[in-house]
């Protein structure tokens, strides 16, 4: 049963922070990372996937937590200088991104269940019989099949203007799950760091970066700040 409560779990809207998901008539920027980094207590599983996250999560509490985690800092690094901000902390205060009642951005996950890190080995007997997925390879080809299918439902439903996916090494899974089958992928680079972008068939434009966070990703401020720019000329140029 646990199995079952975790697939309805799963096609919702878990492993997402949320905030304003936007409307064809007021679009919102998304960004999304590959899943949750904070791990999860294996015993409370069932619990977990008795939640029922069919609802749209409305984001933060606060915008405290956009400088409480390095990769939320770098987040909002990225989407100041995308909107032209200098100053991260102004652009925090007033766009308050990701915020229960701001409007403009939406933070989401590809993948639902938080891991340390992406290593394969987390996976353990207790997921395996929590998910009914002897190992997450299983897991993973479950969720692009089905849950990637929802996600673009949800691309079409609320046409997001901008999809920034984070974690170049997971460029392919961003693409089945934002993209289509002849999707044309171009390349660009900014701060010494390339990234990929396409605009899909619906029209939206989605950038796939490095990952914010580790010392092979987006690391520094100069890198986040001509990622920022250069995607905000993409937006502009690609409109």
């Amino acid at each position: 049963m646990t199995e079952e409560y975790f697939k309805k779990w799963a096609l919702g809207f878990s492993g997402c922070d949320g905030g304003d998901i936007g409307s064809p008539e007021n679009p919102s920027t998304w960004l999304c990372g590959i899943e949750w980094g904070i791990g999860f207590n294996e015993d409370e599983l069932e619990n977990i996937f008795k939640n029922n996250e069919e609802s749209i999560p409305k984001g933060y509490e606060n915008n405290e937590e956009n400088l409480a985690y390095q990769f939320n800092q770098k987040a909002l690094k990225l989407l100041a200088s995308l909107n032209g901000y200098a100053d991260i902390l102004k652009f925090n205060e007033e766009v308050k991104p990701f915020v229960i009642n701001s409007k403009g951005y939406f933070k989401l996950n590809l993948y639902p269940l938080a891991f340390k890190n992406t290593d394969f080995a987390l996976w353990n007997k207790q997921l395996s019989i929590a998910t009914g997925f002897k190992t997450k390879n299983e897991y993973i080809q479950w969720i692009q099949e089905n849950r990637f299918k929802e996600m673009r439902k949800r691309v079409k439903i609320y046409k997001p203007k901008l999809i920034i996916c984070v974690g170049i090494s997971y460029k392919d899974d961003f693409i089945k799950a934002f993209g289509d089958d002849n999707v044309d992928i171009k390349q660009s680079e900014a701060g010494g760091k390339k990234f990929y972008y396409f605009k899909n068939k619906d029209g939206i434009l989605v950038i796939i970066t490095y990952f914010l966070g580790n010392r092979f990703g987006l690391s520094s401020d100069l890198m986040l700040k001509e990622t920022g720019k250069e995607i905000a000329r993409l937006l502009k140029f690609t409109l």
